[in-house]
């Protein structure tokens, strides 16, 4: 999803390219540009005994 890599979309993709003769190029890279999600980091906090004691989300303040 997103900017994950993924190898059937690849070649989906590049028989979309040889069935439109390229058109498909003119479809598919704005939506995949569209198709970005943000992603969130945690920093995580942890007592001695590997219990979870704070969890705060990096970028807040």
């Amino acid at each position: 999803m997103g900017n994950e890599s993924s190898s059937g979309r690849a070649w989906a993709h590049a028989g979309m390219d040889l069935l439109s003769l390229g058109l498909w190029e003119v479809v598919a890279t704005p939506y995949e540009l569209a198709q970005r999600e943000e992603k969130s980091r945690y920093a995580i906090t942890y007592d001695p005994a590997g219990n979870v004691i704070d969890v705060k989300k990096l970028g807040e303040k």
